[in-house]
């Protein structure tokens, strides 16, 4: 395996940190982490026949396995033996004793009536959010689009070159604007302070109603009710991406020059440092710039609020260390996944002909490494001075850049949900037997609320010059989708009981 540029993948992921980076959360990179397709991510899609139904529950499944892997630092591998997430999540609430306090009916009462203005029922009796919680996860989405926009802006031009910061300082008045409407949209259209207020006193009563609310917790999460029906017929936790067509829209454009990547490799954390900050390069990279996008996780199966919970406690016989709620992080789960970042598109500009450059990637074997990404060679594109001059296709059409078209078309478009009803057969029927029904599981047979972002008009960014002479291109194959990293929740210390409490036993 050759290695690209280890400057280059701890620069990016010190810009990362930048862009992406947020109180109580960290970024963990997946070492070899696979490439995806957009169909294979949409897991709703909008005209499903059988084949698309089968497509998009094989895409949930592996899509799950990996975002449900517990991350063990900033860089992990994702193969392993580690208990995955539904695994540490189900231990906890089978092997817990929890508080014996009584439950006062006001309490229960007030509970019910924040749950409400959250969530409501399906005729199916699935919980989906209310037009109210839709509409503030929809703003809130466009808010952090626009902050992480402003923040990868501000990270070019504070450390590039003169240039750079020419080019934000002319930039960062209507960046900042954008930014500042899309909160006060999350404000007054995404009912902010109302939402907040109702998760707060949904955690503050679960502390007071123990016993109810682990009960929810442990229906919500048990096989056959929080689970999917997989193509093999076992049963798996889902995990989706939220917005559900965040693969589709708010693609954003980022890129690494060499000045940047210098100051950039002075800021990464020790931890990269060690890992990336060494070795040589077969190849080295003058340019890096790809297409970015994030998305939230989402698990109707799985509530935050456990871990941290300090009314249940592990019994004698089944203990469990979940987190120490710091670095070095220790324990079965000291973090999981709650968001992700995509990106895609990478064009990396490296230092040679472009002969020579192709000749050192055919010693390099079949797989080239960026210190926490390994991509197929065979899949990269190898573009000339000549190539790329003549080639059109060289002009990427991106939905958004720093006029910030898709945030203005996600701020003028209204908070809604759609719904969807992915209800397929599988053919007609056969000699000697019934219509079967493919659909035999909650995502496919089931009426489901998606909140999806509406698509905004493509906007084309300015076009990347050709390469100069003694430099060469390669691209990544446009149809794929990789992830750069996963943002992680940091789950404080717990087990933490209260030792004032008693115990139900």
């Amino acid at each position: 395996m050759g290695t690209l540029d280890a400057r280059i993948a701890l620069a990016l992921m010190a810009k990362a940190e930048l862009v992406f980076g947020q109180p109580g959360v960290v970024l963990s990179f997946p070492v070899a982490s696979s490439s995806y397709t957009a169909s294979q991510l949409n897991f709703f899609p909008d005209a499903p026949t059988a084949e698309s139904a089968r497509q998009a529950l094989a895409g949930l499944f592996d899509f799950s396995a990996f975002a449900n892997a517990i991350p063990d630092g900033r860089i992990w591998q994702t193969l392993g033996d580690r208990p995955a997430l539904p695994q540490v999540y189900r231990r906890v609430l089978e092997g817990a004793e929890v508080a014996a306090l009584p439950e006062n009916q006001q309490d229960l009462e007030q509970l019910q009536a924040a749950r409400a203005l959250l969530l409501q029922s399906a005729p199916d009796g699935t919980l989906v959010d209310t037009p109210t919680y839709a509409a503030y996860k929809e703003c809130r989405d466009a808010w952090l689009l626009a902050s992480q926009q402003y923040n990868a802006a501000k990270a070019s031009g504070e450390l590039g070159d003169p240039a750079a910061r020419q080019a934000w300082e002319a930039a960062e008045p209507d960046l900042r604007a954008v930014r500042d409407r899309a909160a006060t949209a999350w404000d007054l259209e995404g009912h902010r302070a109302e939402v907040d207020d109702a998760l707060a006193k949904i955690s503050m009563l679960n502390q007071k109603t123990p016993s109810t609310t682990w009960g929810e917790w442990d229906m919500r999460s048990r096989s056959g009710i929080g689970t999917v029906t997989g193509l093999a017929g076992a049963p798996f936790w889902p995990t989706y991406i939220s917005p559900a067509n965040a693969c589709d829209s708010g693609w954003q454009l980022m890129r690494l020059n060499s000045s940047e990547v210098q100051a950039l490799q002075a800021s990464a954390p020790e931890q990269l440092k060690a890992r990336l900050g060494s070795g040589g390069a077969a190849l080295n990279v003058d340019e890096l710039d790809f297409e970015y996008t994030s998305a939230k996780l989402h698990r109707p199966w799985f509530d935050a609020g456990v871990f941290p919970a300090r009314f249940w406690r592990p019994r004698a016989a089944t203990p469990i260390a979940l987190s120490s709620g710091a670095e070095p992080y220790a324990g079965e789960c000291p973090l999981y996944a709650s968001g992700v970042v995509f990106f895609r598109r990478i064009r990396a500009t490296v230092q040679g002909e472009t002969g020579d450059v192709a000749a050192r990637l055919g010693a390099l074997g079949d797989k080239l490494d960026m210190g926490f990404l390994t991509l197929n060679r065979q899949r990269l594109q190898v573009v000339s001075a000549q190539t790329e001059a003549l080639s059109p296709a060289s002009v990427r059409m991106v939905a958004g850049s720093l006029g910030g078209g898709a945030l203005a078309a996600r701020l003028r478009s209204s908070a809604g949900s759609v719904r969807a009803d992915i209800q397929v057969t599988n053919g007609p029927p056969g000699p000697g037997s019934a219509r079967q029904r493919f659909a035999t599981n909650a995502i496919l047979n089931k009426r489901l609320v998606l909140r999806k972002t509406p698509q905004s008009p493509p906007i084309i960014p300015p076009r990347v010059p050709p390469p100069q002479p003694g430099k060469t291109v390669l691209e990544t194959s446009p149809d794929d989708i990789f992830v750069l990293a996963l943002i992680c929740s940091v789950v404080p210390a717990s087990p933490n009981p209260d030792p004032g409490l008693k115990w139900l036993g």
